[in-house]
């Protein structure tokens, strides 16, 4: 018999058409792992944003004082419109 568990999560929040937060999580039984992202876009004018990206994945589910690898990502990220 096979048994799976996941879970999801998810979250957003927007204020005036400027900026949003955005929020995730996703938990999966079958590879014991577990990711979350966290997202915030904010547009400072008119044709330029502003990104900030945080991602994180890691193991689940290990035996204590196993080392369990884990993968971040902090990225940011800017654009900005030259020409009007």
């Amino acid at each position: 018999m096979l048994k799976k568990r996941i879970m999801t999560g998810a979250i957003g929040l927007s204020i005036a058409s400027a900026g949003a937060a955005r929020g995730q999580t996703h938990q999966h039984g079958g590879s014991d792992n577990q990711r979350e992202r966290y997202v915030v876009h904010f547009i400072y004018h008119p044709g330029s944003d502003l990104y900030i990206v945080y991602n994180d994945l890691q193991q689940t589910g290990l035996p204590p004082n196993t080392f369990a690898p884990s993968d971040r990502q902090f990225v940011v990220k800017m654009n900005y419109l030259l020409a009007r």
